[in-house]
C-alpha cells in the first residue's frame, strides 16, 4: 500500500514538474504577443495622434488583464523618475531583458519621426522572436511536460 501512495506521489511531482515548465514556455510566448501588441498600439498613436510616449505607456497599462501592463507602469514611473530603464521579468532571459530596456531606452529620446522608425524596427525584431517562441513553447515546453510525466510513470513503475 505505501510503495501505492509514493508512487503516485512522484508521479504527481513529476506531472506538476512538466506542468511549470510547460506554463514557462506559455507565458514567455504571452508575454511577446502582448508587447509586439503594445508596439502597434504605439505606432498607430504615435503616427496619427502623436501622443507622447508616457501616454502611452499609461494608456496601453490600463488593460489590467494584460500580463505586460505591470511591466509598462513600471517603466512609466522609472522614465517619470528620470531613473534609467530597468525591465526585470523573471520569465525573460538577460540578453531579451537588454533588448527591451534598449527599446524603451531608445524611444524615450526619440521624435515622432525617429520613433516610427524604431518603433518599426522593434516590431519586426520581436515579431520574429514571437515566432521562435512560439515555436518553442511547442516543441520544449509541451515535450518537456510529456517527458515528465512518462518519468512520473516510469518511477511509479520503478517503485511498485
Amino acid at each position: 500500500m505505501i510503495r501505492w501512495v509514493v508512487g503516485s506521489t512522484l508521479l504527481c511531482i513529476a506531472f506538476y514538474v512538466g506542468t511549470q515548465i510547460e506554463k514557462r514556455y506559455k507565458k514567455r510566448a504571452i508575454f511577446y504577443e502582448e508587447f509586439l501588441e503594445f508596439l502597434r498600439f504605439a505606432a498607430r498613436e504615435i503616427r496619427y495622434l502623436r501622443t507622447d510616449m508616457l501616454s502611452i505607456l499609461s494608456e496601453f497599462a490600463k488593460n489590467d488583464n494584460k500580463m505586460i501592463a505591470m511591466l509598462l507602469l513600471e517603466v512609466n514611473k522609472q522614465i517619470i523618475a528620470g531613473k534609467s530603464v530597468q525591465v526585470k521579468e523573471p520569465i525573460l532571459d538577460t540578453n531579451e531583458c537588454l533588448q527591451i530596456d534598449s527599446f524603451f531606452r531608445d524611444i524615450a529620446k526619440c521624435d515622432a519621426e525617429d520613433s516610427m522608425t524604431l518603433l518599426t524596427r522593434y516590431e519586426s525584431e520581436i515579431c520574429d522572436k514571437s515566432i521562435i517562441v512560439n515555436k518553442q513553447k511547442k516543441e520544449k515546453g509541451e515535450l518537456a511536460k510529456k517527458l515528465c510525466i512518462l518519468s512520473g510513470i516510469a518511477l511509479m513503475i520503478v517503485v511498485i
